[in-house]
């Protein structure tokens, strides 16, 4: 019941055009009924992306405008991704049927016939997503989500209706920029908006991510007997595609601490890990563990960001390694190199998230043929593809016997 009522909210919406005389910079704030403030975005007016997004609470208001102000300057494209994965919000997105899973548009189909409605025209499905932080955007499933977007179609609906003979100006909606300091907020009962106040927007928090203590006294023992040589740099990046196995699991994209020879700019496999809780324990092992495995220890890194200094001091200086720490727009060239390889094989935009498998499909057969070439051909392979390769085998993303095949192939 609680789909239908959804279903019921959404093309109640879509009939009422709201997008065209909103933009998405013209935000309003809701009072929930679960007594929190939501803030609505009605996206549209430039006909690239129609939908409507809730943030719920101050997280979510400065999730949005995180994205907003997502201008740079980056000291990676890695950064860059990961500023935009930080949304939190509940959206009611109109598009077409190929944007949904075989079981929304099947939902979307049924409750359609049962109330005699026909889709007809660009954008005519609902589709209902929840992102979270460093999550994929996934279908609303939850039962809070779902009353909470309701909830927020249909004041905003009542909110189309007053726009009939208010322009947004007079009920106190205009766009919000990097000067605005308040917002209206609305109550919705018994179908009626009603304006309420202005307040205040939230305001961002300085994060400060705190340095972690590395207790592990076996592992130290192990990387104190290793010969230091060479000189490492590294950075703590979000991984650039999802893992996770759907519907169990909602794909998340994990933590990767990028380490790269200066040397011969080979790249140092590490461990995936997520970070749930914002401490980064699941990766303080990651640097020692792949230390230990290949039997390689660093002289001295370099690092530039501020995760990665709280993950690797105390290590470093508990095992010796000299901790050079940079400006964080310093380019550290094979560092960046790599992640430029790596961004340009397998980021976000080399292919989609649903077309994952045909090209894992396309890649072994790529990686078929390199298993085969002679010794002699090796070195002719595109400086691109290598560095492709090596990142993936860093970020173990490949299977196991295919990765130690590559890996003597190689000689990584």
């Amino acid at each position: 019941m609680i789909k239908d009522k959804l279903f019921d909210a959404a093309f109640r919406y879509k009939s009422t055009g709201l997008w065209k005389k909103l933009w998405d910079s013209d935000v309003f704030a809701l009072t929930l009924p679960d007594g929190e403030t939501g803030y609505i975005s009605i996206m549209g007016k430039s006909g690239e992306y129609n939908a409507l997004a809730l943030y719920l609470g101050d997280d979510g208001y400065l999730s949005y405008n995180s994205v907003q102000e997502n201008s740079g300057p980056f000291t990676s494209e890695f950064e860059q991704l990961e500023k935009l994965l930080v949304q939190d919000c509940v959206q009611m997105e109109l598009c077409g049927k190929d944007e949904l899973e075989p079981d929304e548009l099947e939902e979307a189909r049924a409750y359609a016939k049962k109330n005699g409605i026909r889709f007809a025209g660009a954008n005519a499905y609902p589709h209902f997503l929840r992102f979270r932080p460093n999550y994929h955007p996934w279908k609303v499933t939850e039962q809070k989500d779902a009353e909470l977007l309701t909830f927020a179609l249909h004041a905003s609906a009542a909110l189309a209706d007053m726009l009939k003979k208010e322009a947004p100006a007079k009920l106190h909606i205009t766009a919000l920029n990097g000067a605005s300091k308040e917002v209206p907020l609305f109550s919705f009962s018994d179908e009626k908006l009603k304006f309420e106040k202005m307040i205040p927007l939230p305001q961002k928090k300085q994060k400060k991510t705190a340095p972690l203590k590395f207790t592990d006294e076996i592992a130290l023992q192990k990387i104190k007997k290793l010969k230091k040589t060479g000189v490492w740099e590294c950075e703590l990046v979000r991984f650039t595609k999802p893992v996770g196995l759907p519907p169990e699991e909602i794909p998340y994209y994990p933590l990767y601490l990028f380490v790269v020879n200066r040397g011969n700019h080979m790249i140092m496999p590490t461990d995936l890990f997520k970070d749930d809780d914002s401490t980064l324990k699941g990766g303080l092992a990651s640097l020692p563990k792949a230390i230990i495995e290949r039997r390689q220890c660093p002289k001295e890194i370099y690092v530039r960001e501020e995760r990665t200094i709280a993950l690797l001091s105390d290590f470093c200086k508990k095992a010796g390694i000299q901790l050079h720490i940079t400006d964080p727009y310093e380019p550290l060239d094979a560092l960046d190199e790599a992640m430029d390889s790596f961004m340009a094989e397998f980021g976000p935009h080399s292919n989609d998230f649903d077309d994952d498998a045909e090209s894992m499909d396309e890649l072994l057969t790529i990686i078929d043929m390199i298993l085969n070439l002679p010794k002699s051909e090796i070195s002719k392979i595109p400086p691109e593809v290598l560095n492709g390769l090596k990142a993936m085998i860093a970020a173990g993303a490949l299977p196991p016997d295919i990765t130690e095949q590559l890996r003597k192939k190689l000689g990584i």
